[in-house]
């Protein structure tokens, strides 16, 4: 059964997820996708008449069958998905599991989800091969701010702010997340949903486009509101011609692990193609049979955050290089980065040069050890 890229849709109330998965549906389907969507579980339940807060019906209680519907529901139809003949498939979800984040307190949620075995790492990087995350109207046009279109949301402006920093908050760690702001009109945001989603599908080829920054003498413990997750990643021998780099990777927070499996090859100075997949542990296990002697491993703590409708990622290096790296992923090579306050002074544009490449850092760190 081929894999499915499955992609969430999240965001704040009032942020157009509705318009945009059905624009979506018809220019996806334009590039020859079969495309299959999944509605928003929370609204189904509330227009259903099951809402928080009342009949005694508690939002932990909500949450909880909320989570249940949801897995049974995306699961059902991954699985059916899998069994179509189209040469080419996309599952689209109205919001994911992290969602639900929003509405309870972090621990409360996570013990929600052990419950229906799950952890916050399978629930949010597990699940989903990207997040397209629609910023609220309510952040910063007000004034166009409304639940016309929506009977099951209440929420004013300031409860709207509110709940979309709390859902950025729930899915920021995910590897392939696009922030998608209100700074054009809506065309132009359709447009910007469009190129994030092909960027994650690959169409018309799977680019990796960053930008990176070497950073001296900065703590990142002082991101604010950054997660931190843990990554060790091996270098193979490659077998294939041409492939500029195959690799495993172990992400996780905590004890909860998940594995993917990369190649790269490069197009150009700074654009690569990249093709990763999920795997599971004893795949992961039989890859490191092929471990390239070259390479030392890299292990690193990555501290993801968002900031000012970017997605940054600062990897700390466990053995001591005198040196971190920033990077930011790109949905188009003309976006302009603007560098968090914090690091102006401190960071040193390195995109393209590769002594800074995790691969080169790890034939150095082979070297010296």
């Amino acid at each position: 059964m081929n894999h499915i890229p499955v992609i969430a849709l999240s965001g704040g109330p009032c942020a157009g997820k509705s318009t945009a998965i059905t624009h979506l549906q018809q220019r996806l389907s334009d590039y020859g996708f079969t495309v299959i969507t999944i509605a928003e579980a929370a609204t189904e339940f509330i227009l259903a008449g099951l809402k928080p807060g009342e009949n005694l019906l508690t939002s932990e209680d909500f949450q909880d069958q909320l989570i249940a519907y949801a897995l049974a529901k995306e699961d059902i139809i991954k699985h059916a998905a899998g069994l179509l003949r189209a040469k080419k498939a996309v599952i689209l979800c109205d919001r994911g599991l992290p969602d639900g984040a929003a509405y309870l307190p972090r621990r409360q949620f996570e013990k929600l989800l052990r419950k229906h075995h799950q952890t916050m790492v399978e629930a949010r990087d597990g699940r989903y091969d990207g997040v397209i995350f629609l910023h609220s109207l309510a952040v910063d046009k007000p004034e166009l701010y409304t639940l016309a279109n929506n009977t099951a949301r209440t929420e004013t402006v300031q409860q709207a702010r509110q709940l979309n920093q709390r859902t950025l908050r729930a899915w920021t760690g995910h590897p392939h997340l696009r922030q998608i702001g209100n700074e054009a009109d809506w065309d132009g945001k359709l447009n910007q949903i469009l190129r994030a989603t092909c960027r994650v599908l690959g169409i018309p080829a799977p680019l990796e486009i960053e930008r990176k920054f070497k950073v001296v003498g900065f703590n990142p413990k002082l991101i604010p509101h950054a997660v931190r997750v843990h990554i060790i990643q091996h270098y193979l021998r490659t077998a294939q011609s041409g492939l500029l780099e195959e690799r495993i990777r172990a992400r996780g927070q905590g004890k909860n692990y998940l594995y993917f499996h990369t190649q790269k090859q490069e197009l150009r100075k700074g654009v690569r193609l990249e093709h990763e997949r999920q795997i599971t542990h004893d795949e992961y296990l039989e890859y490191r049979q092929r471990l390239d002697p070259v390479y030392a491993t890299i292990e690193k703590m990555r501290y993801c955050f968002p900031y000012h409708g970017q997605y940054f990622e600062f990897d700390h290096y466990i053995a001591p290089l005198g040196f971190d790296i920033l990077e930011i992923e790109l949905t188009d090579e003309n976006d302009v980065v603007t560098l968090p306050n914090f690091l102006k002074g401190k960071a040193e544009e390195v995109t393209g040069n590769s002594d800074y490449s995790n691969k080169s850092i790890a034939r150095q760190l082979a070297k010296s050890a």
